[in-house]
Parts: C-alpha cells; sequence; structure tokens
C-alpha cells in the first residue's frame, strides 16, 4: 500500500484542474516509473531463479527433494503473479498522472494563445466531473484503487490449497520428463510446460470462482 501513498495524497484534498500542480505530476510519475522498473527486474529475477530450481530438479536428486524443488517452483509463480497485478495497478495510476498531466498542458496552450479567458468563465466543478468520469474508469479516488490492492492481496481459498498437490504433481512429471530427454532445449521446454500447467490450474479456478 505504501507504493501509492503519494498518489492517493496527490487527490485526498479535493483539488480542482487548476490547482494541480504539473511539476507535482511529473515528480509522481517519475516515483512510479521507477517502481515499475524495479518491480521489473524483480520479476525477471524470480523467473530466472523457477528456471534454476527446475533444472536441479531435473538434473536429479532424491524423489523428496524433487518433491521440494517443485512446491519452491510454485512459490516463486505465486510471487511472479501478484507482482505482475501490482504492475497493473502502478500502469493505471501512471494512465491517471499522463491524463492529468495532458490536461495542465492543454491549459498552458491556452494561456499561450491568449484564450484561457474562456477556461475561466467555465463552471471548474463540472469539467472536473466530467474529467472523472471520462479517464481511468471514472475515478480519481485512489481508495478504489487501495480496495483493488485488498482484494489481489487476499490468500489463497481453501480450493486453492487442495490444489496444490495436483500443481506439485505436474511440476515433478515434467521434471522427470526432461530428465529423461537428450534435447539441447530440454529445460527451456520443460519451463514452458510448467508455466503452462499452471496457468490451465489458474484459468479454471477463475471459471468456477
Amino acid at each position: 500500500m505504501a507504493l501509492f501513498n503519494a498518489v492517493r495524497e496527490l487527490f485526498t484534498q479535493k483539488k480542482t484542474i487548476e490547482q494541480i500542480d504539473a511539476e507535482e505530476l511529473r515528480r509522481e510519475r517519475i516515483k512510479l516509473e521507477q517502481n515499475e522498473n524495479r518491480m521489473m527486474r524483480e520479476i525477471e529475477q524470480v523467473e530466472q531463479q523457477k528456471e534454476e530450481f527446475f533444472r536441479k530438479g531435473v538434473e536429479g536428486g532424491a524423489q523428496r527433494q524433487k518433491l521440494q524443488i517443485a512446491r519452491k517452483i510454485k512459490e516463486l509463480d505465486a510471487r511472479v503473479k501478484s507482482k505482475d497485478k501490482q504492475l497493473a495497478l502502478i500502469s493505471r495510476n501512471l494512465r491517471v498522472l499522463s491524463g492529468l498531466a495532458q490536461i495542465k498542458d492543454n491549459q498552458k496552450l491556452l494561456t499561450d494563445l491568449g484564450v484561457s479567458g474562456l477556461l475561466n468563465n467555465m463552471d471548474l466543478d463540472q469539467i472536473q466531473e466530467y474529467v472523472e468520469r471520462a479517464t481511468v474508469e471514472g475515478q480519481f479516488q485512489m481508495e478504489r484503487f487501495a480496495g483493488l490492492l485488498d482484494v489481489l492481496d487476499s490468500g489463497d481459498d481453501l480450493d486453492a490449497l487442495n490444489a496444490e498437490d495436483a500443481d506439485t504433481q505436474a511440476i515433478l512429471e515434467v521434471m522427470q520428463l526432461a530428465g529423461q530427454s537428450d534435447s539441447e532445449t530440454a529445460i527451456s521446454d520443460g519451463m514452458k510446460q510448467v508455466d503452462d500447467a499452471l496457468r490451465t490450474h489458474d484459468s479454471a479456478q477463475e471459471m468456477f470462482s
């Protein structure tokens, strides 16, 4: 939640379009972009860890060790999915900031053209209401995004826990097949099968949820 506090604070005082400072928007956008880049690097690192664990499971070891490796791969995959959801939320916030920046740019253009008096004669409350309806699902209230995060961060339900053994078994089977293969692409092909299996399970859960 701390990731979006700065953006939320930007709107808690119910600022009008004219009261929002363009430099403030730029600073907040830079912060979010930095967080976005950092999270993308973290996802890449976790994906590399998944492949390393899979390679270790393919190369050998006791069945109990392979089972633990399969569990670890699933755990890392869940971490990637969580970060993917956070990236989507960052993207939505960036769209809000970009939309407001465009509004400020338009205001500056009108001022430069000498026609800003037209805006001064308009109802700014009505302008703001229109913008709120027309951009990013019609809301500038970051509380709605916070509520979305609470849903995304909620723990797995009982059905997901019950399905863990099936997922783990699927990873084990792919490991065994990759270990029996002489192909140079056995590891990369196996990782693709693991990801496909986990995504298929997630899709099935969504259908019946």
